[in-house]
Order: structure tokens, then sequence, then C-alpha cells
């Protein structure tokens, strides 16, 4: 129940608003990592789709129920939970998911079969390369975990802007699009307080995040399709 608390205290992050927008409208989705039905209620009410869930946690799962159609309590990387989904999907999120799993690899090879002929994952994760994370280690020597957040305690692996080519490419999955989320640049918050320097900030942000997104991002957003694609399931059917 932690990031639904997180979530009902601070709001929605960039990430998440990027990942709504993302799946669209009148689509039939597959929110794995679902907690307490956050984003399963806006693509819901607003974005009018379809949605189910997979959530570990019983208390947060039994709250996910008011937004989702269905919800399957346990973890993605029991291969018999997935075998209780019959249905193929428009949209299969990973939210903030793949860093907590044991084989993250192994979950992205076997969900393809839920997945429609058209269909697509999203995919947000951490950068552990961001540089307010580098300036701990560097100056102070600190990798220190944390309740949430890039160093969130839960995280079984660490993701950079690079590195999750590497897992997408051997899943053989096709990167269709990499965004860099809540992105800053070092010294960005002291220079906006100097009057001489605010007006070019704007321009400063974009030329870094751009030449530089493995230091500026703090989040990853990945858009991504199988290559191949098991045959024999039924299509799924999107929301009228």
């Amino acid at each position: 129940m932690l990031y639904g608390s997180l979530v009902g205290e601070k709001g929605l992050s960039a990430s998440h608003r990027r990942v709504i927008e993302l799946v669209g409208m009148n689509k039939t989705v597959l929110e794995v990592g679902c907690s307490t039905g956050y984003i399963s209620r806006i693509l819901t009410q607003r974005n009018r789709c379809v949605v189910d869930g997979i959530e570990i946690d019983p208390e947060a799962a039994e709250e996910a129920k008011r937004y989702c159609r269905q919800v399957w309590v346990g973890s993605v990387e029991d291969e018999g939970l997935l075998s209780l989904i019959e249905e193929q999907y428009d949209v299969i999120t990973l939210g903030d998911v793949l860093e907590h799993l044991v084989d993250p690899g192994g979950v992205l090879k076997r969900l393809p079969k839920l997945l429609s002929p058209d269909g697509y994952f999203l995919i947000s994760l951490p950068n552990v390369a961001s540089w307010p994370v580098r300036r701990a280690l560097f100056f102070k020597g600190n990798f220190d975990y944390t309740e949430s957040g890039v160093l969130d305690k839960t995280h079984l692996h660490f993701y950079t802007y690079h590195s999750i080519d590497r897992l997408i490419k051997e899943a053989e999955y096709a990167l269709l699009q990499k965004e860099v989320i809540d992105a800053t640049f070092p010294l960005e918050s002291s220079l906006s307080g100097l009057r001489f320097f605010r007006r070019f900030v704007p321009l400063l942000r974009r030329h870094f995040v751009a030449k530089y997104p493995n230091l500026c991002a703090l989040q990853l957003i990945i858009k991504a399709t199988p290559l191949r694609r098991p045959q024999g399931r039924t299509e799924s059917r999107c929301a009228e």
C-alpha cells in the first residue's frame, strides 16, 4: 500500500501521467503492478479503457477492484497466475515493476502471449545513473537505500538509459520509443534563482537533457513490442 499512499499524498508523478497519455483511448489494458488502482481509475474513467490488473499486495488489489474489471492477486513471475489470464490486451503496462522482479527478462519473454497482434508494452523505471545518485556516490560515497524512489530498498535490479536497451533486446522486443522523464540538469535550481540566468534555464535544460539523457533522466519510459508473437490466443476487444 506504500505506493498508493505516496500518490495519495503527492499526486501522480510525471511518469504516471505520461504512461496514461501513451496508453491512449478505448484500449484494453493489463496493468501489471496496479497497486490501489490510481492509474486504472484514470484509464477507466477518462481514457474509457477496460483495465485488468495484477497486484501482489492483497490489500492494494482489493482497492484496485473498484476501477479494474478484474484483478489477479499474486506475482507476475508466477507462471500459474499468468496461465489464468485468457484475454489478449491492446496495451500491457509495467510501471515501476521490472526493477522489483527476480527475473525481469523472463517475465518479458512470457508476457507477449497476453498481447494483441497490434499491441505494445509501456515500461517505466528509475534511472540509477541520474546525477543526484552520482553526486551522492562521488562526493559522499553514499549509496543508501530509501523507502521509495530510485534507491527503493525493494529494488532487485538497477537500470540506466543505456542498459535498459540491452534488457529489451535480450527479451527479443523492438524498442519503439524511449523518453526521459522528470529530467533536470545539475545546478538548475541554483541558476533558476539568478535573475541573469533565469531566461536561459529552459534552453539549458533542453540542451543538457538532449545531450546527456543518462545523466539528467530520473525516470525512463519505454514503448516496445515483441519481435515474435505466440499464436492461437483470442484477440482482445476494445471498449466501446
